[in-house]
């Protein structure tokens, strides 16, 4: 086998690297600092299985509705954190 070959079988036994997760909005995340949301919403992170998944979610979904939403972002938040604080089975 030649160095090249070498090489090259080498390269393809290696597995390609998983690209980073995605940036989270800096912004969003300070914004729900100063409502007070963020430890209590990052506290949901416990049930992800997925820290990859959990980061696309919050670059995703997330971020697109704190965009839409804009100053209406946070108090929704709120409601949706209270309102599932109040359900004993998600408690």
């Amino acid at each position: 086998m030649t160095p090249d070959e070498a090489r090259t079988a080498l390269q393809e036994r290696i597995p390609q690297r998983i690209p980073p997760p995605p940036q989270v909005p800096g912004e969003m995340v300070r914004e729900l600092r100063e409502a007070g949301l963020w430890e209590r919403f990052s506290a949901l992170r416990r049930y992800a299985r997925d820290t990859r998944a959990w980061h696309e979610w919050l670059a995703g979904p997330v971020a697109a509705q704190w965009r839409r939403l804009g100053s209406g972002f946070a108090p929704a938040l709120r409601g949706a954190l209270e309102g599932m604080a109040s359900r004993p089975d998600l408690a």
